[in-house]
């Protein structure tokens, strides 16, 4: 994200930081949201190129932490979550599932859910894309999780 962000890349900033906003929203991780939602804007009105390369290290560093925080909680130390605490101190706690997910362009991404019911009702209704094309042609991919 970085390197789109230093190339100046709008639409593809403006569609990663989208998708990400979204996550973050749906998981109740308030800061994380708001840094996609500014990187998101920053992107869609031309930001100059600092401002979207310093947004864009701050989503990556705080997926980095929160993907540090996943990697605890599951360890073996129990299927639930650990209160994860976002940058305005709002707790959450929500139980998620993982999915590998792939578009009909063969990219490859994560997809996080509150269940495998919420993953079918989204993708029935076109409301899972593709952060890398857009497109809305996603399938589950076989996972050791299940």
């Amino acid at each position: 994200m970085v390197r789109q962000a230093e190339r100046a890349e709008y639409a593809s900033l403006q569609h990663l930081a989208h998708s990400i906003k979204g996550g973050a929203a749906t998981l109740g991780l308030c800061g994380l949201a708001g840094v996609a939602k500014q990187l998101e804007d920053a992107a869609s009105e031309g930001t100059p190129h600092p401002r979207l390369v310093e947004l864009a290290r701050t989503l990556e560093a705080d997926h980095a932490e929160l993907s540090r925080l996943l990697a605890q909680a599951s360890d073996g130390h129990g299927a639930a979550l650990k209160p994860l605490i976002d940058r305005q101190g709002r707790l959450g706690t929500r139980r998620v599932k993982v999915f590998d997910l792939c578009c009909d362009a063969g990219h490859l991404f994560e997809g996080w859910f509150a269940s495998q019911e919420e993953f079918d009702a989204q993708s029935q209704a076109d409301k899972i894309d593709c952060p890398l094309c857009g497109s809305v042609l996603v399938r589950r991919r076989p996972s050791a999780s299940g």
